[in-house]
């Protein structure tokens, strides 16, 4: 009997039929990205891929979703290829210019939305968002998905095993650490026209916080893309809420929306110009899967960058208000108040309330 001795001598039959479709995710990326007769093998099979990505993300088997997937260049491969790894933006790279605005622009787009608990589904739905009118375009944009009955379909509800009660103290800290470590977000923004996709959740929370009611928590994820402007940052934000009942925690609520550095929330057409941008990979944006503390690296440089704005426009306030027409704030001047954080701190205290 001749011995095995390399995974090339395995019959593929056996690898692609009782091997693969057994292997999550994770674990299928890396072995295509480590074995070239792996991915050869993968390549050509969409039944494969349709069978991972499905299990993946449940939200995809909607009929009209499934259809809008089977027509991407390689059907589920691209998808799963698009929405696997998170759109990453080097933040430090100031070689940027304006979105194009001359893409493919859908007249409606998808959400695929899929929320686990410690890997389990607890909420999968998917929501379709017209793109196509003037009202649309020029309107502040937000996407929100419930637990409301709706007529798209395939949705999918499940409680989380926690007591309710857990979550009525607020300052139950150790049941928000435990809801940041164990609840994934994925939303994955899906473009029918030019068949692409992306993940726009950072998949584990950023922050989680009790809710405006007693009986709620709410968890953010935070991704940060190029804006309109390609001086500026923006903040993909998706909250999720999570209501007590009965049977433990319910997601009540997913709210995704894009903000601009004043925390505005950004119309349709920049949206549109945004997210299509970043899918494409433009202006720094590439696909990778990072560790938590790449990811917050980036949220953390956002809030910084956010943080140095309004000292600016608080110093510009204040300063013109005391010293019109006398003389004009250089730019010298305000980063130099900005390398003194204490007496910034106390200039406002007595200054800035004045106003």
């Amino acid at each position: 009997m001749t011995a095995i001795t390399s995974l090339a001598d395995v019959h593929p039959d056996i690898i692609q039929t009782h091997i693969l479709p057994r292997l999550h995710a994770t674990a299928t990326a890396t072995a295509t990205a480590v074995s070239s007769y792996l991915q050869a093998l993968c390549s050509d099979d969409d039944n494969l891929w349709s069978v991972i990505s499905k299990s993946t993300w449940p939200s995809i088997t909607h009929p009209r979703v499934d259809g809008v997937i089977s027509a991407f260049p390689a059907g589920h491969r691209s998808f799963f290829e698009d929405s696997f790894p998170l759109l990453i933006t080097d933040v430090n790279n100031r070689r940027r210019r304006r979105p194009s605005s001359s893409q493919l622009q859908p007249s409606e787009l998808i959400s695929a939305i899929d929320v686990r608990y410690q890997n389990e589904i607890v909420f999968s739905t998917v929501e379709f968002t017209n793109t196509g009118s003037a009202d649309s375009l020029s309107s502040a944009l937000s996407i929100e998905s419930n637990n409301e009955p709706t007529n798209n379909g395939c949705r999918i509800f499940s409680s989380i095993g926690l007591k309710a009660g857990d979550m009525i103290d607020p300052t139950n800290e150790a049941t928000l650490s435990h809801l940041k470590d164990s609840v994934t977000l994925s939303w994955i923004l899906i473009n029918p026209r030019s068949k692409r996709a992306g993940n726009l959740s950072s998949i584990k929370p950023v922050s989680a916080k009790p809710g405006w009611m007693p009986n709620e928590a709410i968890l953010r994820y935070t991704t940060v893309l190029p804006g309109y402007d390609p001086n500026e940052m923006v903040e993909c934000r998706i909250e999720v809420v999570l209501e007590g009942v009965d049977e433990g925690l319910q997601v009540q609520d997913v709210v995704l929306k894009l903000l601009d550095m004043d925390s505005i929330c950004l119309n349709g057409g920049e949206f549109l110009v945004i997210t299509q941008g970043a899918i494409s990979e433009e202006n720094n944006v590439k696909r990778r899967v990072v560790d938590d503390e790449g990811l917050l690296a980036s949220v953390d440089l956002l809030h910084l960058m956010q943080l140095r704005r309004s000292k600016v426009l608080c110093l510009t306030i204040v300063f013109f208000r005391e010293n019109y027409p006398r003389k004009s704030l250089s730019v010298e001047d305000v980063e130099e108040n900005l390398r003194k954080p204490l007496s910034f701190r106390s200039f406002m205290s007595s200054e800035a309330l004045k106003l």
